[in-house]
């Protein structure tokens, strides 16, 4: 668990850091959020193929086909071949046609199928985490269902065996990939963890049995056709699979939590590691910052249990682990003052660590605020800030050499509600957000995401998102 976590074994040079009972490190895991939309013309993702939840087309086939005949591998003296980018159409027809000419090819790659899995499922996020169920489950059936048509008796029974391994491998690398991500970034205790291991076994199973009673259902469109030699594309049938099932929803029971809980998790595992990694490279690392910002994360996950988003269960697992997640938080940004202390220059003020206490005290003004007015998250923000502010002061006059609780402290709360004209990167001009308007973004966006499937924002702070301008208690300064 988090708190089991020595300070002192930290790394800020390679940011690595001792994993939680059975998790992974803090610091370099994948993170849980769904990544944002790539809109950056000149990515190179389409080389990439189909994502999780994509369908898996003829076309898709025949460019993977493509690619893997025109592999190098930089391994072998004897390889031969050169660069190339995508196939022309006249290239993939000319597959096409070399398949059809083979025909049913019942030969069946464990090694590849086991790299497809490990390469999908360890990065697998909130966001996509019921694709990469059906996924692995629909591949499974679709793959059972190549080896009864090309093989019998004892043949059959040692590829089901070799098969069952395979599938076995890709079901740990999933489970085990979420799930030790959920425990290290929540802070889990190994008992909750491995009830979020089960619901996703629980899950799985539940999807093989569907695509199961699907495919029994599936007429056979290929047989006798040009394209019969897709039969034996397990990627193929398997997304054929995939869209005559209805998709995997949040509902979903895996015994006591369902996979929209698993997915919410997530989202707010995702938030943390935001937070974990920010605080680590020195940004917004005094108790301020972090009771203003975990208090967003901790108001967001209250508003999702109140709603009924998650169950009981989720919800004793989220706030039994709350306090795992705020110590590790702090550890970190005490690391990282004691970094600043070893390379701080002569002359320069005392850096103590934090003030637990006073973090404490600004976090839990907002938190009642907030659990006092309804839900009202702006107004326990701003309740927040007018006790921060007085709170702060009072450290500072308590010691009057510690920089960041006296003037520059007093600064950031006079400027708290005022955003400013600053010049961008081409010579023009742009409106940067005040601290107040970042929260009050991130908390709209949040609400507008709440009912949404494609995952809800719970980053604490909304400086990277459109304004909404909805909000009151702002000035502009020119």
């Amino acid at each position: 668990m988090i708190s089991n976590i020595i300070c002192s074994q930290f790394n800020i040079q390679n940011q690595t850091r001792p994993a939680a009972s059975g998790g992974q490190p803090l610091l370099t895991q994948h993170s849980l959020s769904a990544p944002a939309p790539d809109t950056d013309r000149f990515s190179l993702a389409h080389f990439a193929g189909p994502k999780l939840g994509d369908s898996y087309t003829k076309s898709d086939v025949l460019n993977q086909l493509w690619k893997e005949a025109h592999t190098i591998n930089l391994n072998d003296p004897n390889a031969t071949g050169g660069l190339c980018f995508d196939p022309t159409e006249e290239d993939l027809a000319r597959l096409a046609q070399q398949a059809e000419a083979r025909g049913l090819d019942g030969q069946m790659d464990f090694s590849k199928i086991s790299s497809d899995f490990s390469k999908t499922f360890s990065t697998v996020h909130a966001g996509n985490l019921g694709d990469a169920i059906d996924y692995l489950a629909s591949r499974a059936v679709a793959l059972e269902w190549q080896l009864q048509r090309n093989f019998t008796g004892e043949a059959l029974e040692q590829k089901r065996r070799e098969l069952a391994e395979v599938v076995q491998q890709g079901k740990t690398e999933l489970i085990d990939s979420y799930t030790s991500r959920l425990q290290t970034a929540l802070g889990l205790s190994d008992a909750d963890t491995q009830e979020v291991r089960s619901a996703l076994e629980s899950l799985f199973s539940q999807r093989v049995q569907d695509f199961q009673s699907v495919q029994s259902q599936m007429p056979d469109t290929l047989t006798g056709t040009q394209d019969e030699w897709l039969l034996n594309q397990d990627q193929y049938m398997a997304s054929r699979l995939r869209e005559a099932a209805a998709p995997i929803s949040d509902s979903a029971s895996g015994g006591k939590l369902t996979l929209g809980d698993l997915r919410a998790a997530g989202e707010i595992a995702g938030a943390y590691q935001e937070m974990y990694q920010r605080v680590s490279e020195g940004s917004g690392g005094d108790e301020a910052f972090l009771a203003l910002d975990l208090s967003m994360i901790d108001m967001k996950t209250e508003t999702l249990i109140q709603k009924g988003v998650v169950s009981e269960t989720m919800a004793g697992m989220l706030q039994g682990s709350l306090e795992q997640r705020h110590q590790a938080v702090m550890d970190l940004a005490d690391q990282r003052l004691a970094d600043r202390r070893e390379h701080a220059l002569s002359g320069q003020g005392p850096m103590p660590n934090l003030d637990r206490g006073l973090f404490q005290s600004i976090y839990d003004s907002v938190l009642g605020s907030f659990r006092q007015n309804g839900g009202d998250a702006l107004a326990a923000i701003r309740d927040g800030v007018a006790f921060g502010k007085t709170a702060t002061a009072q450290a500072g006059r308590n010691h009057t050499k510690v920089s960041r609780w006296g003037v520059s402290k007093a600064d950031y709360w006079e400027r708290f509600y005022t955003s400013c004209e600053v010049s961008d990167w081409h010579g023009g001009k742009r409106t940067q957000k005040s601290e107040y308007e970042k929260y009050a973004d991130s908390w709209q966006h949040f609400v507008t995401t709440l009912s949404g499937l494609d995952g809800r924002f719970l980053a604490p702070s909304g400086e990277n998102i459109p304004s909404y301008n909805q909000h009151g208690f702002l000035n502009v300064m020119g």
